[in-house]
């Protein structure tokens, strides 16, 4: 399933990725003091936007894959790459859910929280992408 659409979906969450990556580590290291606060909204403001359209994006990713999904629900997949995807996939959901916990938490507490799941997901990503173009 190598279409133009699908090399071009993929590369678009690729960058996505990177972005939301640098866009959610300026305005952290501002909010815990390693910078100077100037334009932290800003920042979080371009960290939302590139997660909104890789959410998006992401959903119809799914939706490409969507007999995969059946099948992992159906427990006919076993390989050592469907646990990277079912992992990945655990942690996608544990940083959407952790973006649950922001007006209740303690901004520290909460961005501690979402930056930590937030992480490992993105580096599960990366090693995702990393095998699928070996």
């Amino acid at each position: 399933m190598k279409s133009g659409k699908n090399k071009w979906l993929n590369k678009s969450l690729k960058i996505l990725l990177y972005l939301l990556l640098i866009t959610g580590i300026v305005p952290t290291l501002m909010i815990f003091d390693v910078l100077p606060h100037s334009n932290t909204g800003l920042w979080i403001a371009l960290h939302l936007i590139p997660g909104y359209i890789f959410l998006v994006l992401l959903l119809v990713h799914c939706i490409i894959y969507r007999k995969w999904y059946k099948a992992w629900f159906a427990k006919k997949l076993k390989s050592p790459k469907t646990r990277l995807t079912k992992f990945i996939s655990v942690f996608f959901v544990l940083t959407v859910v952790s973006l649950f916990l922001e007006d209740w938490l303690p901004t520290k507490v909460f961005l501690s929280i979402h930056i930590v799941i937030g992480l490992v997901w993105m580096i599960g990503i990366l090693y995702h992408i990393k095998s699928k173009n070996a």
